[in-house]
């Protein structure tokens, strides 16, 4: 976030983690991209993931 870009594209960046670390490094992500009001943009295949 160094370069202050307007929009985040993610792509697949919890992937690699088990659920349980992914699930709480998406809340601090996201509150982080809320509190510097960023678009952000999450790419997934796992559907499960995507409904949550």
């Amino acid at each position: 976030m160094a370069a202050d870009p307007e929009i985040l594209l993610m792509d697949e960046p919890f992937s690699a983690l088990d659920p349980l670390i992914r699930r709480q490094l998406q809340a601090q992500f996201l509150e982080l991209s809320r509190l510097v009001k960023r678009t952000t943009i999450f790419i997934t295949h796992d559907l499960e993931h995507n409904l949550t």
